[in-house]
């Protein structure tokens, strides 16, 4: 019994002595990439209405003013013809 579990144990135990430091980067991946996601979620759910301790993010003030609204309405649309913007000229920097 003794030597069958040596020689089971002895290629598990090369493959550990060859790959480990590929285990253990890969097993930190993994937690990381976990812990990562659990986070996530955990923000997520905090965010998330009938859940205890929400709170609502606030929203913009939605409150104009008048001068605002008077900017807001002389906004041109795109079916108005409007005068194309024309730039001055503007010389070359390569010409002497």
């Amino acid at each position: 019994m003794e030597d069958s579990l040596a020689q089971f144990s002895q290629p598990i135990l090369k493959v550990l002595k060859q790959y480990h430091t590929t285990i253990v980067i890969v097993v930190v991946a993994v937690l990381v990439a976990l812990s990562i996601f659990r986070l996530s979620q955990i923000l997520t759910l905090s965010t998330e209405k009938n859940v205890d301790g929400y709170t609502s993010v606030s929203k913009a003030d939605a409150n104009f003013d008048q001068k605002t609204i008077d900017r807001i309405d002389n906004l041109k649309t795109s079916t108005d013809d409007g005068s194309t913007l024309i730039f001055p000229a503007r010389q070359s920097p390569f010409v002497e």
